[in-house]
């Protein structure tokens, strides 16, 4: 991870203030968040090929990073070598100097639920809890963002990022490799670094507690700042949950997944008010599935495959809500 990036950019911007407790946090995670592939990574990212791109669109599906008459075929091939070594992509998609990059989700088609409500991130200094490679974080800087501070605990992501970056150089977009928890809560607080929209997309079912996770992100937020929430719901018009006895859609740490008058309960109880429903939709494999950028399994595999209403484990089929909160 690029420290010294992290620091000349946020001087730009309204988190400068708690710069070093950023730093400070990150350092401490990483003394204990390791992976035996970090090195390989870095040198994957170190010999991408220097390209200078014509063009940068990060308001179309595909974020699109430069055009294929930026660089020659064999520079082309060199830089699709590079980014695959990053395997798996599970968020997208890319098109860097016409390399699709065709991950494993089709997050445009989850972008585009907030097609009507974009003018949440105009002008806005932005928190991304579990950003993943940084896809979401890249349409809110093209959607009007000032700044996105994007967290996630998954190194891998991070490097993508990297690599994405390396052709971003004054990107005022940010990852670090830290848990919502892991936040220096105190030193938001305190140096009056709020920021103006929280966004916490496929997080809140991860969480032991979701009154907790929505406490640490309205901690975040300035009076009358914005929470975009999206997570797993099942039917239901009463308060009820569904706890897995052990996975759900074969995924560890579910821990539970409300009907929508439960979450929105549980938003009135960390104190969030004016929550709207914007959208519910079915997961499907249109939006979810294998590639060979993402070879391992993916929905497919997670459903019954006698009825595609229920998972492998005889729970409801994924459906998820995204709602707008402050």
């Amino acid at each position: 991870m690029n420290t010294e990036s992290l620091c000349s950019g946020l001087e730009r911007t309204s988190l400068f203030p708690i710069k070093n407790d950023l730093l400070e946090a990150t350092e401490k995670t990483l003394q204990t968040r390791k992976h035996g592939d970090l090195i390989k990574w870095q040198s994957v990212i170190n010999s991408l090929p220097e390209i200078t791109p014509s063009c940068i669109a990060f308001n179309r599906e595909a974020v699109t990073i430069g055009s294929e008459s930026d660089c020659s075929n064999s520079v082309r091939a060199e830089l699709e070598r590079g980014l695959m070594a990053l395997h798996p992509w599970r968020k997208g998609p890319f098109d860097l100097f016409g390399v699709e990059v065709d991950s494993e989700w089709c997050s445009n088609m989850k972008w585009s639920r907030l097609e009507n409500h974009l003018d949440s991130f105009q002008d806005k200094t932005v928190l991304d809890i579990g950003c993943g490679n940084g896809y979401y974080l890249l349409r809110m800087l093209g959607s009007g963002a000032s700044c996105v501070l994007g967290i996630d605990p998954t190194l891998l992501f991070l490097a993508q990022f990297d690599a994405i970056k390396r052709y971003l150089p004054n990107l005022n977009g940010f990852i670090l490799p830290l848990k919502s928890e892991e936040l220096p809560f105190a030193a938001i607080s305190e140096k009056r670094a709020k920021f103006d929209t929280v966004v916490s997309m496929g997080i809140l079912y991860h969480r032991r507690s979701p009154i907790e996770h929505l406490l640490e992100a309205k901690k975040c937020l300035k009076p009358g700042g914005d929470l975009i929430l999206e997570t797993l719901i099942i039917d239901g018009n009463d308060e009820n949950e569904l706890i897995p006895e052990t996975r759900y859609a074969k995924m560890r740490n579910v821990w539970s997944i409300p009907t929508i008058p439960k979450l929105l309960t549980q938003l009135q109880t960390a104190g969030f008010t004016n929550n709207t429903v914007l959208d519910v939709s079915k997961t499907t494999p249109q939006e979810q599935r294998k590639t060979k950028w993402m070879t391992f399994e993916s929905l497919s595999n997670f459903l019954d495959q006698n009825d595609c209403e229920k998972t492998i484990e005889g729970y409801p089929a994924p459906r998820r809500v995204m709602a707008l909160c402050r």
